[in-house]
């Protein structure tokens, strides 16, 4: 061990050359003058110490001392909190820093703060361009910016993953870490897909939740103040709207919207793979259905009737067409891809697909096409009407040319279409 620290190197006080004047002088006189420079030389030593200066070498102490407790995990937080406070308190004065007591409980704050969340890992995850850190089998840390995936050339020790993962386990509950799992916490959606499923080792995805507002949404360009009232009126009045577009094209993130804003006093059921929804309503029902249990649980929809059925699947399910009030996703790159994906879902269960064509306008009200380009927004809306061409059903209410919005729309918007429940295949196959 060197002889002086990093903190000692750049924290110690170093005295000024005061440069006083001795000359002979008589006993009384020396008393006083060697007060004035004892008294001088201290406003010199007192010196700033930056909480943020310090934090960065504690916290790599630290992590090495917690390396050696193996039972650290097990301490319940408060105890976590006293012995960091120890520490800090123990560090400080080993290395002969002058901090006041107020910033020792800050640094403290700060340190337990970042220690009890993913260790060597967290600064990528506080990086406010960073929206997603991925752990692949081989240790090696990936990162997400602006939807582009970075090599970070990070490559974790076991020790270190196992920080990790028992930081996922104290916040989440997971007992193990086999399958594949999607916990979620206030800050964080993490996706876990286990040794079981994956032979080369663990995959951990830590994605961050983040609290976007409609204003947010359109000063990043996604729509305009316009255009987002108008679709919100929609989805207000019960319209049975699909959102479209290719992955990370903003649907979940749209639908998450609508949902805490035009949405919020409906009583809603919500189905989702996998809980990316942040949104919660006291008036609303999350579902994450298996194969199992699908049908049974749309059955149980269609006997509630929910003024708003969401169905965040990037899918289109037959099941659930006769349901008014639905808002879903699909993954498609085009109007005419959705329209295809709708009538796939009737004529594989034996629809014509002359029928199928017309079942799927009046079924769903309106589709809203997202683009992911260099920024994600919303590409056009059409309305769907049948009529004996396809071009005639599609009736263009926004497109987005040329940077900016043409808006065809009226402003009164037609009531709310009820759809009649179908008394042939489709629910027939539901139980009722």
């Amino acid at each position: 061990m060197q002889n002086k620290s990093n903190l000692s190197a750049r924290f110690n006080i170093q005295k000024t050359n005061t440069n006083i004047e001795h000359k002979p002088l008589r006993f009384s006189e020396n008393i006083t003058k060697i007060a004035e420079i004892k008294e001088k030389e201290k406003e010199i030593e007192i010196a700033e110490v930056s909480t943020e200066d310090i934090l960065s070498d504690l916290k790599r102490s630290l992590l090495e001392k917690i390396d050696m407790t193996p039972v650290w995990f097990e301490y319940s937080k408060n105890r976590q909190k006293e012995l960091v406070k120890s520490f800090v308190e123990h560090k400080i004065a080993a290395d002969h820093l002058q901090i006041a007591d107020i910033d020792k409980d800050v640094i403290t704050d700060n340190l337990y703060e970042s220690i009890s969340n993913f260790g060597e890992i967290q600064y990528l995850i506080d990086n406010e361009k960073v929206s997603e850190v991925m752990i692949n089998a081989t240790k090696s840390v990936y990162i997400n910016i602006d939807n582009k995936i970075l090599n970070t050339e990070i490559k974790l020790t076991e020790k270190q993953l196992s920080f990790i993962k028992n930081t996922i386990s104290s916040q989440c509950g997971c007992e193990d870490f086999n399958g594949i799992k999607t916990l979620k916490t206030d800050k964080y959606q993490i996706t876990i897909i286990g040794t079981d499923v994956s032979n080369s080792g663990l995959n951990i995805t830590i994605k961050k939740v983040e609290e976007i507002q409609p204003e947010t949404l359109i000063k990043n360009g996604f729509l305009t103040a316009e255009v987002f009232n108008w679709i919100a009126q929609l989805a207000d009045n019960g319209k049975n709207i699909i959102i479209s577009g290719p992955s990370n094209s903003g649907k979940t993130t749209f639908v998450d919207m609508l949902l805490k804003t035009a949405l919020k006093n409906k009583r809603i059921y919500l189905i989702e793979n996998k809980p990316e929804i942040n949104t919660e309503l006291n008036s609303m029902v999350k579902f994450l259905p298996n194969k199992t249990n699908y049908n049974d649980l749309l059955s149980f929809i269609h006997k509630i009737e929910p003024e708003s059925f969401v169905c965040d699947q990037n899918s289109i399910n037959d099941l659930y067409s006769d349901i008014s009030g639905k808002l879903v996703t699909l993954k498609a790159d085009s109007i005419e891809d959705t329209l295809k994906a709708i009538m796939s879902s009737y004529i594989k269960n034996g629809m014509p697909e002359k029928f199928a064509k017309t079942k799927a306008l009046k079924d769903y009200d309106y589709i809203i096409q997202l683009e992911k380009t260099d920024v994600p927004r919303v590409l056009s809306v059409v309305e769907l009407t049948p009529a004996k061409t396809m071009p005639q059903s599609l009736k263009s209410v926004i497109k987005y040319i040329n940077g900016k919005y043409e808006i065809k729309f009226e402003e009164e918007i037609p009531p709310k279409r009820v759809l009649k429940k179908s008394n042939g295949a489709i629910s027939s196959r539901i139980k009722k």
